[in-house]
């Protein structure tokens, strides 16, 4: 997803005017080129839809031969055809800002976002729904922890987190103007009971209701292009044993790089440095006994820095709740912030015996600067 929204998102808010001039207009068909006769996922049909009056389409769907002459599609006005008296074929290979992708979207979908889809209304169990304050008034900092299933990069422990976040909410959590704290498990995945364009629009809306997201390095982070902008929403990055560290010139190219450029949502990493809170992840084994099968086409150095980044979290409750007092603190104001980014303790480093150490980036040797034993995988 990161990927579509830095070049074909990007690119088309540029060709249908998002903000400027249109090259093309609503009635013009978008076909996406697909590997393999591959299908729309469900973000890429929610995104293309924006431009265009007609339903989008994969190249395999729009080159399929028609069932009949006057067989109806819905990509076209003109039934199945295939000659058009224009076409623009794109080969989009540079990186765009992804938050101007997302604010066309979130204004598109406006009236069709579910509301308040991760329940931070409900103040608890048993209490009456209240209506949510706006974000930038709130003073209970609103936490959405993406929910990966699968073989690599989840948080093992997610239900232990949520419940330590409530926990320190009714003990008299404080961070900044913030004086309690509310956290959500953010599903994307598709489910029986929601799923497609659906699903996506409650993930936008989801993001949309937080004033933090926090994900792993990839496809899950990019869902800060659905934050509210003004400084005060952020995208939390939580990068595994030595991915944040020694390796951290792989993810600080994406989304740190798209933040940073456009100021208007913070961003923070969470560099988890404790052997005890970082596993393989459950390909490692078959890899370690066939290197030659999953190395193919790649160097060592590519293959090592992916499954260190791979790897599944054990997050320690307390330590993480003391980072995100911390976001809180620096959310408050402008100038929290940039004191913070100035003297270079913006971002964490969660080590071992429940040390947590605020720093700059990419603080490669851990155990020279902050005197702890060295993370192994």
């Amino acid at each position: 997803m990161h990927e579509f929204f830095m070049t074909i998102a990007s690119w088309l808010n540029a060709l249908f005017g998002y903000g400027m001039r249109p090259i093309a207009d609503d009635r013009t068909t978008l076909v996406l080129g697909l590997p393999m006769g591959l299908g729309l996922t469900s973000y890429q049909s929610a995104f293309l839809a924006t431009h265009s009056i007609y339903e989008p389409t994969s190249f395999g769907d729009f080159s399929a031969r028609a069932r009949h002459a006057d067989h109806r599609v819905q990509w076209s006005g003109e039934g199945h055809v295939s000659c058009f008296e224009r076409l623009v074929m794109c080969n989009c290979n540079w990186r765009s800002n992804i938050f101007s992708a997302g604010s066309a979207l979130v204004d598109y979908y406006a009236p069709y976002l579910p509301y308040d889809p991760l329940g931070f209304r409900a103040g608890g169990p048993g209490a009456t729904p209240r209506p949510l304050p706006p974000l930038v008034n709130d003073t209970t900092l609103r936490v959405a922890i993406e929910v990966r299933t699968g073989a690599s990069r989840t948080f093992t422990n997610l239900h232990a987190i949520l419940q330590d976040c409530e926990r320190a909410s009714l003990q008299g959590f404080r961070g900044g103007r913030f004086t309690s704290i509310a956290c959500r498990p953010l599903h994307t995945a598709d489910s029986p009971d929601l799923y497609g364009v659906p699903r996506f629009l409650s993930a936008v809306a989801a993001t949309r209701s937080a004033h933090v997201l926090v994900a792993f390095h990839g496809a899950g982070a990019a869902n800060a292009a659905f934050l509210e902008r003004g400084n005060h929403t952020a995208l939390v990055e939580v990068r595994s044993c030595m991915f944040g560290s020694r390796h951290c010139y792989w993810p600080n190219a994406y989304m740190h790089d798209l933040i940073k450029d456009q100021r208007s949502v913070r961003f923070m990493a969470y560099n988890v440095d404790d052997p005890a809170q970082c596993s393989p992840p459950d390909y490692a084994e078959k890899y370690l006994a066939n290197r030659t099968m999953y190395t193919e086409g790649l160097r060592t150095d590519q293959v090592l820095v992916m499954t260190l980044r791979d790897q599944h979290l054990t997050l320690r409750p307390p330590q993480f709740l003391t980072f995100l007092q911390h976001v809180g603190t620096v959310l408050s104001n402008s100038s929290a912030y940039e004191e913070a980014e100035r003297q270079e303790r913006l971002h964490a480093y969660a080590l071992q015996g429940g040390r947590l150490v605020f720093s700059k980036l990419c603080v490669e040797n851990v155990t020279l600067t902050f005197g702890n034993a060295p993370p192994s995988l």
